[in-house]
């Protein structure tokens, strides 16, 4: 059990990088799938590794999101959609990725927080 703590709360703490507070609402796969591409790219381009290893965590639970949604894999359609996104649909994009994984991190942290008051 220390071991699971512990990994949600290095989740947790990734999400807190992206600090944000807009409420994050139900998002529809296309939203869950630009995420994925937006999460996808700023892993590309980000210079800090603890930035780049919460973009991928981002870029995981996104793709978790959008494959549990539709029932499939993301692979085809990430590439469909990917080639055909302009880098300022990437941009546009960016603010409810961040608030819906900053409230995903929320949540991780809460759990965190109980488990360890609990003492287990």
């Amino acid at each position: 059990m220390i071991a699971v703590r512990k990994a949600l709360l290095t989740a947790a703490a990734a999400g807190a990088l992206f600090a944000s507070p807009a409420a994050a609402d139900a998002a529809t796969p296309q939203e869950n799938l630009d995420c994925v591409i937006w999460s996808s790219y700023r892993v590309g381009v980000a210079t800090d590794d603890t930035v780049r290893n919460a973009l991928m965590l981002a870029t995981a639970w996104f793709i978790g999101l959008y494959e549990g949604q539709t029932g499939k894999t993301v692979d085809d359609d990430m590439i469909a959609r990917g080639t055909k996104m302009t880098e300022a649909q990437v941009v546009a994009a960016e603010p409810s990725c961040i608030a819906r994984f900053d409230n995903f991190g929320d949540r991780l942290t809460a759990i965190g927080q109980t488990m360890s008051s609990s003492g287990k």
